[in-house]
């Protein structure tokens, strides 16, 4: 294994480390647990980034079942590679995500393109960029809600009117992102690769108010990871991940790693355990069968929001379909990076 994978791996899990428990930790309830199995959602730089010509993901997350505000998130994504020429591919994709949360049914929508261009920097290393254009919206409901003004007097009563604007949707608004990502893989007969990079959301600030005299703007969302998987032995893998996000003044870390197993050429098994660093552990299992992979995994709260939730965080479900095709010998290159 060449030198610059072990030394960029160990200084970026070292500076990502370091970060993670020096920054302030608040939540972000619309985060996913399992972040290194979805990758398009991270960086758009992303798109493409693996050995089949196209791949598909879903995944869902319910979060904080025991309090009266709950959270729904489902985000559901497609890429595929788009050209290749040489040691350059270009690839594309698109994103859509939802959550809603609360009796308002406060919501955020989301659909937007990706593009990436990369480029093979020799036969294991990709250097790739890309960005993205999302139109994104919040939506409310507040015919669920009580209000003072329906208080008769003697008891709540729904007829009266709540006297107060009927908030519905902030619109459609555009908002860009963008992002770089260095990829490592090893060689055509072992199944180690690494991912590490950045991706930046709401470069533009959308602004995303109810009112027009109330100017509320989108904070940039920076995302600073690193995904790995290290072939250990012929039947076993290492996992390692680390991942930082901040959005304003809120910041969260996840760090987390663990073993899969192979089974059979086409079947695997993986276990990993992580911690969203001051919020929660998070135990997760993944099973892969040819092209599909499912992964599950539950939050397991210890943050002071414990007493809330009797440390029942979150339940996620993550599956994906990367789909191997055999190509002509005219097809075939002599390097596999692509």
């Amino acid at each position: 294994m060449p030198n610059i994978f072990f030394n960029f791996y160990y200084y970026f899990f070292t500076v990502l480390t370091i970060a993670a428990l020096a920054l302030p930790i608040q939540a972000q309830d619309l985060h996913f647990s399992q972040s290194d199995l979805h990758a398009l959602p991270q960086n758009p730089a992303l798109s493409g980034i693996y050995a089949s010509d196209w791949k598909a993901a879903v995944q869902y997350r319910s979060q904080w079942e025991t309090v009266p505000v709950q959270y729904r998130t489902a985000i559901g994504s497609f890429d595929t590679k788009i050209r290749r020429n040489g040691n350059n591919m270009l690839a594309g994709g698109l994103l859509v995500a939802q959550d809603q949360a609360g009796d308002a049914q406060l919501s955020w929508t989301q659909i937007g393109l990706r593009l990436s261009a990369a480029h093979a920097l020799g036969a294991d290393q990709v250097l790739s960029v890309g960005f993205g254009l999302d139109m994104v919206q919040r939506k409310s409901d507040i015919t669920n809600l009580k209000f003072k003004n329906q208080w008769d007097g003697d008891a709540y009563n729904p007829g009266l009117p709540s006297k107060e604007a009927d908030i519905r949707t902030s619109g459609l608004k555009p908002s860009v992102t963008a992002g770089i990502n260095w990829h490592l893989q090893k060689g055509n007969l072992s199944r180690t690769t690494v991912d590490a990079g950045i991706g930046v959301a709401h470069i533009n600030r959308p602004s995303v108010q109810f009112y027009d005299d109330n100017p509320v703007n989108l904070p940039i969302r920076m995302n600073l990871y690193g995904f790995s998987c290290i072939q250990n032995t012929e039947k076993s893998d290492f996992i390692v991940f680390g991942q930082i996000q901040k959005m304003s003044t809120a910041t969260q870390a996840l760090v987390g790693g663990g073993a899969r197993y192979w089974l059979s050429d086409q079947t695997a098994i993986r276990g990993t355990i992580a911690t969203r660093i001051g919020d929660a552990l998070i135990p997760a299992v993944q099973i892969q069968q040819n092209q599909w992979a499912v992964g599950v995994s539950y939050d397991i709260n210890y943050s002071p929001f414990k007493v809330a939730t009797s440390r029942r965080g979150g339940f996620e479900i993550v599956v994906t379909y990367t789909p191997t095709s055999v190509k002509p010998v005219k097809e075939l290159k002599v390097c596999p990076i692509f």
